[in-house]
């Protein structure tokens, strides 16, 4: 699992529970659903737990640091 797969089902998953938020639209290039700003707001706001299941922290701890060497990249 990457890091980048909970946060797509995360917001539309967010999205979808919202009855006055338009729904996400197709995906970009990327696999990413397309996302109004009020409905990263709404995700952010609910305060729910966003992804199904919880990372290890091992996995996490990867998962991090290989992010963090691809912005000292930068």
């Amino acid at each position: 699992m990457s890091a980048a797969e909970p946060a797509a089902s995360t917001l539309s998953a967010a999205s979808a529970g919202s009855a006055d938020s338009a729904a996400p639209e197709a995906a970009d290039g990327a696999g990413f659903p397309r996302v109004t700003p009020d409905q990263v707001r709404e995700a952010f706001e609910s305060g729910e737990y966003p992804y199904a299941k919880k990372m290890s922290r091992p996995d996490y701890e990867r998962a991090k640091a290989e992010l963090q060497a691809e912005l000292l990249k930068l």
